[in-house]
């Protein structure tokens, strides 16, 4: 098990400068609400799989280099991570919580959530939440007490609706993860198949799965084949 609040430890592929969004001025945005005093943080959402947690991290490392004190709380894990909230967090001058909707209906992580931002307000600091399209789950939250915080947060829904940036993500996705997949199956799979992030990574997920199977790279000459072979 994983202590709730640890130091922040820089994972250096994930910088602002390669965040992909269709908006050019989407992470000044987010630097200047941040230094704003009129909110205390704000809610990043998206669909999955389009950069929220590149995002958070991103600005983990901003703020990191910045000599700024870090707590990166990634809540897709939060079966490993220990669930004690301290009383005090003046020592932290941002807190970054990820994946939110992984723990609404879990009462007591939805108060622990709440305790954190209190803590965070009462300490003139910032929190950071992000989670998939809220509207969708806000059904979920036991709470109103958590819904209304998440709502007083300045909300950025991240911009992905341009074919070219959905390109960029999956042949960065690749890269990455050191896939043998050659980057034109990605222009492959936006032609012919469900043009959403979610679905392309989990076809890349599953070509790469095969490759490794197999000790085959895979290309444009055996893509058609190979996805039969899948369905």
């Amino acid at each position: 098990m994983r202590q709730l609040f640890i130091p922040y430890k820089n994972t250096l592929h994930y910088s602002l400068s390669n965040f992909i969004s269709d908006d050019q001025d989407f992470v000044s945005k987010i630097l200047k609400t941040l230094d704003s005093s009129n909110f205390i943080g704000i809610h990043i959402y998206s669909e999955d799989a389009v950069g929220k947690t590149h995002i958070l991290n991103a600005l983990c490392n901003h703020f990191s280099d910045m000599k700024k004190n870090i707590s990166y709380i990634p809540l897709k894990n939060y079966k490993e991570l220990i669930n004690y909230v301290e009383d005090n967090l003046t020592h932290l001058d941002f807190v970054f919580i990820d994946d939110i909707e992984c723990i609404f209906s879990k009462k007591e992580w939805e108060l622990s959530l709440i305790k954190i931002y209190n803590l965070v307000k009462d300490n003139n600091k910032k929190i950071i939440f992000s989670s998939n399209n809220i509207s969708r789950d806000y059904d979920n939250i036991f709470f109103d007490d958590l819904r209304s915080r998440i709502s007083s947060l300045h909300t950025f829904e991240i911009p992905i609706k341009n074919e070219k940036s959905k390109i960029q993500i999956l042949k960065k996705y690749i890269e990455r993860n050191h896939f043998n997949i050659s980057d034109k199956i990605v222009d492959y799979l936006m032609k012919y198949h469900d043009r959403s992030i979610r679905y392309s990574i989990k076809i890349l997920n599953d070509l790469n799965n095969f490759s490794l199977s197999n000790k085959t790279r895979v290309n444009l000459k055996n893509i058609s084949k190979i996805l039969e072979s899948l369905a």
